[in-house]
């Protein structure tokens, strides 16, 4: 079960996703479009999104509230809200990983960049930014926010990218050698990742929570994920992070573009080795370890990317699930680095504090561990 703590950047993130906007083709209406709800407070425009939010809790049973605390959240008929699914990816493009996105129809495949590892191999920050936010000569480039029959018919996916001397394509994905283009270019803006994923959530095939970057501390070539994260330089990795997470969530104080997450919170480096796998794994971390290497990229994640979103990992860290850590989640990620957002669980990492680490002692303390932790 994937636990999400229920804040009001929370709802906020969900009313943008369920409440309001217009029908479009692939995409079933929104509650706000409903006859019997647009006239509801939480509906009102003009009202302060805060206002709004408030009236929409105030109106969800202790039930409702439970069933939207998981990455697959029910629906709330009465209110005209749609069920939602949370878990989406996007490490390096959008990816059908998470069962919330899948390629089809108009959308067959997305624009895939190279693995992590080796775009932060370039230090160059631009460049992470811009695979988010990706550039383009304005002549050049044809962006489809909205499904078009015109995709298929030039057989690349969402987003098709003219052949120059700095962009190659290979079928559905795009290498770019972006450090080429000059200023001087005439460039505009066009957001690669969050394009795709906003035109696939139009279409009705991806949601708009995306689970990504993983900024994980790469210290051991044995581990089988390394190649997600940015490597082992604490301060590359929180580059990245805050680059990567202002290319794919935008500029806009008021308005996320996709709500992005950092991931996996914190010394998480290991899925089974050794006899020992990621559900066991107890991370023995000094505190200054801790402070100089493994919260660098998360700290800088939140206060410079400004996430929508942190998860924690499986593993314990000195005796204590992270997920239950009120020290790592409610006093660090939330008090001392004011996360304005949401924090997610690993998948059924609440569930491993009772099934395989025997933290909790019954499936329900698990979830209360988690919820108070922050």
């Amino acid at each position: 079960m994937a636990c999400l703590s229920f804040s009001i950047s929370l709802v906020t993130v969900l009313m943008a996703v369920l409440l309001s906007g217009r029908i479009v083709e692939g995409r079933e209406g929104f509650a706000c479009v409903d006859g019997k709800t647009k006239k509801l407070p939480f509906c009102k425009v003009s009202l302060r999104i805060e206002e709004r939010v408030r009236d929409l809790i105030g109106r969800l049973t202790l039930q409702e509230k439970v069933s939207l605390l998981v990455d697959n959240a029910a629906a709330v008929p009465r209110l005209g809200m749609k069920g939602y699914e949370w878990w989406s990816e996007a490490l390096h493009g959008v990816s059908n990983v998470g069962p919330a996105t899948k390629f089809a129809g108009p959308f067959p495949a997305a624009t895939s960049f190279p693995q992590v590892i080796t775009t932060a191999a370039s230090f160059n920050a631009s460049l992470w930014e811009a695979i988010g936010r990706f550039k383009l000569p304005k002549l050049f480039a044809l962006a489809f926010v909205h499904p078009s029959p015109y995709i298929n018919s030039i057989g690349f996916s969402s987003l098709a990218f003219p052949l120059k001397p700095s962009v190659v394509l290979i079928g559905p994905c795009l290498l770019s050698k972006l450090q080429m283009m000059s200023a001087s270019d005439n460039l505009r803006s066009l957001r690669v990742v969050s394009d795709e994923a906003r035109a696939m959530y139009n279409g009705g095939t991806a949601g708009l929570t995306y689970w990504s970057p993983n900024v994980n501390i790469f210290r051991d070539p044995r581990w089988g994920r390394g190649q997600e994260t940015p490597g082992e330089d604490p301060v590359l990795a929180g580059t990245y992070a805050a680059s990567y997470v202002r290319g794919l969530q935008g500029t806009d104080a008021n308005r996320l573009k996709v709500a992005a997450c950092c991931k996996h919170f914190t010394a998480y480096d290991l899925d089974k080795w050794n006899g020992v796998d990621r559900f066991h794994f107890n991370a023995l971390v000094s505190k200054q370890d801790k402070e100089d290497t493994f919260d660098v990229p998360f700290r800088m994640c939140v206060k410079e990317g400004k996430v929508a979103s942190v998860m924690c990992s499986y593993n314990q860290v000195n005796g204590v699930p992270t997920c239950a850590d009120p020290n790592l989640l409610k006093k660090t990620v939330r008090a001392q680095w004011r996360l304005d957002g949401y924090i997610v669980s690993d998948c059924d990492s609440v569930g491993v504090f009772y099934t395989s680490q025997h933290y909790a002692k019954s499936p329900e303390e698990a979830v209360a561990d988690a919820i108070k932790a922050g």
